[in-house]
């Protein structure tokens, strides 16, 4: 079934998930970064190789020449820059993260590995202060820059920077210091490179790296008012290696990340979670049109893990979990999936039956009833009247169990509601309050032995009322007793007003609380404090019953009737009126 679903999820493709998959193949790796925005400084050391083709200076002759000139080892300069606040304008206009532009200024400084003495019969003197020339090139540079970055993993990216610039080149420098043939030239260098972050997740994080760079710097005529030298030009086109060290802004991985991973393994549910929580966190996220498409192409797969996931919950017997994935995959009314939704409510519903029955043929009532409560409330199908027949049972448990221990009350009430849930079986129920209208009447014989009269009465009412065709059995006794009943309490309100010793009870209080049905006979104690008289008895069954009655001095009473020590019944008398 698992396969069919995730079948069925694979060929309901739309146009719109076939470019998203085929985006996704020429994408970022971290699709979902926040981008490079500000790189504070780059500083960059390296070593250049000028004039790779042909002799990097250039004379007034063709039969002049520098000797060594030539060497590699002169041929070789250091070069240091600093690039400074390379910003990325870029991702305010066009919101992508694809690659980052990042724009700033820097400067650079050139110069050689060792200067070069000039050779005899050149002019070696500094017409400032006589002292030694030597030659000893150097290149000043300020430039604008143009970066840009394609970061392929939170630890590394790889960027192209191009720099244009103006360049002030010299070639002379004496023992003092001062420099001498200069010329100031545009100049352009482009390079390419690698950097590693060291540190992952972090918003500021330092980059070290290495690049390659080509340099443009062709200083063809150089200024000599003086006529110092035959050297008129420096061709110093060159190509380089540098180290790189750097503090950047960004290009670390968002929930968006994440829920890509998520996406991709079909977890659909918690990659709409985590895309709304990066639409929520970063509302103008440079994807955040595509998050949208994304939220709704899981919104159309999660009908199918849904279904996934119910059946994996009905295996384990979660019903809670497995009705409600269902109950959301029933709900986007997705027709394909109709027939496998109904197959694993049916599945729901077979495994309940077979539970609840176990349940009663092991006689854990109480176990059923908590199963019961916990499912019906679930949105199965049908299940009202499948919850009514399990509840019907369990009333009539209940009754049958306290009609074994003469609890006549509650086996009523208890099969009442039997009968209430599931009218058929009333035919189940009436064997059993036959048993309890005799059990009644028994109980009515006991009182009439020990002289209650009051109870007698009421358990040949009850029987009645249980088991209306006893009446024939019963109406006479209770006519009898009703009379006797009603003498006794006439002859009772005369004796009363004639015993003036007998023990009495100020007014009747405001009860706080008042006592209840079914409190212990210790509570109501402590409530009411000794009552005036007790009257008890023991019926065949050994239960014992008690009559307290609370006789106060406004004439009033009240009797309180307990079975076992619980409290079963409560009748309060007013004083008569004067005659």
């Amino acid at each position: 079934m698992i396969i069919t679903v995730i079948l069925l999820g694979w060929f309901r493709l739309s146009a719109a998930q076939v470019l998203i998959k085929i985006a996704d193949f020429f994408s970022n790796p971290i699709e979902y970064r926040m981008p490079l925005s500000m790189t504070p400084f780059e500083f960059k050391v390296g070593t250049q190789l000028v004039s790779l083709f042909g002799s990097p200076l250039i004379f007034d002759s063709t039969e002049t020449s520098l000797e060594n000139s030539d060497l590699l080892y002169y041929r070789s300069l250091y070069r240091f820059e600093l690039d400074l606040l390379k910003f990325n304008f870029l991702r305010y206009v066009i919101p992508q993260n694809l690659v980052d532009f990042q724009t700033g200024f820097g400067g650079s400084y050139t110069t050689p590995l060792a200067k070069l003495k000039l050779p005899d019969g050149w002019n070696s003197e500094s017409p400032e202060d006589g002292t030694r020339l030597f030659y000893s090139p150097r290149i000043l540079e300020i430039n604008f820059n143009q970066s840009v970055i394609f970061q392929w993993s939170e630890r590394f990216c790889n960027t192209v920077q191009f720099n244009y610039g103006k360049s002030l080149a010299t070639a002379y420098r004496s023992l003092s210091g001062d420099r001498f043939l200069d010329q100031q030239k545009t100049t352009w260098s482009i390079a390419v490179g690698m950097k590693m972050f060291m540190r992952k997740g972090e918003r500021f994080k330092e980059a070290y790296g290495v690049e390659i760079k080509y340099i443009s710097a062709n200083f063809d005529r150089l200024d000599d008012p003086k006529r110092l030298s035959p050297l008129t030009g420096m061709n110093f086109n060159s190509l380089g290696v540098y180290l790189t060290f750097s503090s950047m802004f960004g290009g670390y991985e968002t929930v968006g990340d994440d829920a890509k991973k998520l996406y991709k393994s079909g977890d659909y549910i918690a990659a709409k979670a985590n895309f709304e929580q990066l639409l929520s966190g970063i509302p103008r996220h440079p994807r955040r049109f595509k998050v949208r498409r994304m939220i709704q192409e899981c919104i159309n797969q999660m009908p199918y893990q849904n279904v996934i996931l119910a059946e994996g919950f009905i295996e384990t017997k979660n019903f809670t979990k497995a009705t409600n994935y269902l109950d959301q995959a029933k709900s986007k009314h997705i027709e394909e999936l109709d027939s496998v939704i109904t197959k694993d409510f049916q599945k729901i519903t077979e495994n309940f039956i077979h539970d609840m029955d176990s349940l009663f043929l092991e006689n854990q009532i109480d176990a059923a009833e908590d199963l019961l409560k916990k499912v019906e409330i679930l949105p199965i199908p049908d299940i009202t009247s499948l919850s009514n027949e399990y509840w019907s049972e369990i009333y009539f448990h209940r009754g049958a169990l306290f009609t074994e221990y003469g609890i006549w009350d509650k086996a009523v009430a208890s099969f009442d509601m039997a009968v209430k849930k599931h009218p058929p079986i009333r035919e189940r129920v009436d064997p059993w309050l036959l048993k309890i209208a005799y059990g009644y009447l028994n109980d009515a014989n006991k009182s009439i032995d020990e002289k209650n009269v009051e109870l007698a009465l009421e358990s040949l009412k009850r029987a009645t009322r249980v088991r209306p065709d006893i009446q024939f059995i019963t109406k006479e006794p209770i006519q009898i007793l009703e009379d006797g009943v009603r003498a006794l309490q006439k002859e009772m309100a005369i004796q009363k007003l004639k015993e003036t010793s007998r023990q009495r009870i100020p007014v009747a209080p405001k009860i706080q609380p008042e006592p209840e049905l079914g409190m212990q006979e210790e509570t109501v104690l402590k409530i009411l404090e000794k009552p005036s008289t007790i009257n008890k008895y023991t019926d065949h069954l050994n239960h014992l019953f008690q009559l307290w009655i609370y006789s106060y001095s406004d004439g009033s009473e009240k009797q309180f009737y307990f079975r076992d020590g619980v409290l079963f019944k409560i009748e309060t008398e007013k004083p008569s009126p004067p005659e």
